[in-house]
Order: structure tokens, then sequence, then C-alpha cells
């Protein structure tokens, strides 16, 4: 479902709340945080302003949701590399096309067989929902 959010041109979050207090803090974060030693103002004012766009076009983007303001309904990934995780079928099951375990059996002689589907890089790439691994 793409709902109109908003999100800055430096920032790699998109946001549901132009209000959002990730968002300020962030904000100050990330421009604020020059390296003086002491508090300076020589790199004030450089806020970035949120610029209003479809949930659809900020994953487009590669932004991702911010997890503090946009509700769990409304939230897009980005379309992310699989970099060879994706599932093949064997036998009736699924395995990671890349993804191999790997051991020594009882005599001391290596063996490998394909990860079952979900794989853990799966996961953490975003192919699959975390907690499906």
């Amino acid at each position: 479902m793409t709902a109109i959010v908003f999100a800055s041109a430096g920032g790699r979050k998109y946001h549901f709340d132009k209000q959002c207090k990730a968002f300020d803090n962030a904000q100050m974060l990330s421009d604020l945080d020059c390296g003086c030693d002491t508090y300076c103002t020589h790199r004030l004012p450089r806020m970035h302003g949120l610029q209003r766009m479809s949930s659809t076009k900020a994953a487009m983007d590669g932004k991702l949701p911010c997890l503090t303001c946009v509700p769990p309904h409304l939230r897009e990934m980005p379309k992310t590399e699989t970099f060879g995780h994706e599932p093949i079928e064997l036998d009736g099951d699924h395995f990671c096309a890349r993804c191999r375990n790997h051991g020594f059996d009882e005599d001391g002689d290596p063996w490998s067989y394909p990860t079952l589907w979900p794989c853990t890089s799966a996961a953490v790439l975003g192919i699959v929902e975390r907690g499906a691994a």
C-alpha cells in the first residue's frame, strides 16, 4: 500500500511523520558533528529539508522506512540485490542456490550440502522477513 511519506535528500530513511523525533535527532548527529572540540556554528544551518513523495518512490530510491514513525503496514522495502541467495527446489525441498553447509564426517572426510531456504543471508539482505530463517 502506497502512502505519502517524507525523506531528506541526504538521508537513508523515509518518514511518515514530518515531526519525527528520529529524523530530528539524525539531523543533529549528522549536521552538527563537525569534529570541533567546542560548540561551533561554522556548519550551521545545513539541515536538509523533508521532501514529499510516495513510499514506493522512496523505496525505489533505496530509502528504508523509519521504524519510529512509519506504521508496519505502510513500510515498503527497497528492492535488494540477492547476490545469488535465491530459493531452488531439490527433491521437493527448497534450498539456497548459493549457501552450502560444510563439515567433516566421523572419518574426517569433508562433506558439503545446500543450506535449507531461507538462509540467514536472505534474512539479512531483506529477501525474506526476519524470523523466517
